[in-house]
């Protein structure tokens, strides 16, 4: 499995290299770069040895996948720059959370926007067929989203849409706050592509931050998962020091 943290490219020239196997980039960020910014980004990345391999924050705001604002054709075009961009930097994986593009207003009929959505990410996956870029879906805390809640939830909505492109993602920090059973990313392996982390807080994982992360290991073994897991939390310390031991920590949890 390699080992990776969402993050800005300039943070990533802090950390000595082979510290990282990749960095998880924005998408929305990525999207509205020139060319003379990717090529900056790219030479930066080269000269620290740590590719691009992910992103996150797939879509605006302004880019509706659901509601009276919902334009395939935006979604399409914002899309097609987004993976375009995002290839030229050598990243493939691209997760699709997007919480504010994606949740149901008040008052818009929920059935309507469920069909609304699943058509967007179709909309989104034949683009990304151009690219060769596998879409990962994200569920969210309901705190965060008010569908899309749980890793068997984006599971039907993946074997449902039956999309090469669009595949599954889990987020351990959203699987404990669903209370959700780690057996799930066992039934639902075939179709696992991206993972997320964090400790119970919302923060790096550390060897000394109380939580086993025993079972979670177990599950993904069981599944046989071995693609990428990114921390996706707030550093608990100075971020040279804290990436360097929650790395060798995951390294050492997942081995």
């Amino acid at each position: 499995m390699k080992f990776g943290i969402c993050t800005a490219p300039e943070k990533v020239a802090k950390l000595k290299p082979g510290t990282l196997d990749y960095v998880e980039l924005n998408l929305s960020n990525v999207q509205k770069m020139t060319d003379e910014e990717l090529k900056n980004v790219k030479d930066l990345l080269d000269s620290c040895g740590t590719p691009a391999e992910a992103t996150n924050g797939f879509f605006p705001a302004e880019v509706r996948l659901c509601g009276a604002e919902y334009d395939p054709a935006k979604v399409a075009e914002y899309t097609k720059r987004a993976l375009n961009n995002a290839a030229y930097l050598g990243i493939f994986t691209c997760v699709l959370g997007s919480s504010k593009s994606r949740n149901i207003a008040e008052g818009d009929d929920r059935e309507t926007c469920l069909k609304q959505f699943e058509e967007a990410i179709v909309v989104a996956g034949d683009v990304a067929k151009t690219t060769g870029t596998t879409i990962v879906l994200e569920p969210l805390r309901a705190f965060e989203a008010n569908y899309l809640n749980r890793v068997s939830e984006g599971a039907e909505i993946c074997r449902r849409v039956a999309h090469p492109n669009i595949l599954l993602l889990a987020d351990y920090y959203h699987v404990m706050d669903a209370k959700e059973d780690l057996q799930v990313l066992v039934d639902n392996a075939d179709i696992l592509r991206h993972t997320h982390i964090a400790s119970p807080d919302r923060k790096y994982p550390m060897p000394d931050d109380g939580h086993d992360y025993g079972p979670l290991a177990q599950a993904l073994k069981a599944g046989g998962y071995s693609c990428r897991m990114s921390i996706e939390g707030g550093c608990p310390g100075d971020f040279v020091p804290c990436t360097e031991e929650s790395i060798a920590y995951l390294r050492q949890i997942f081995a």
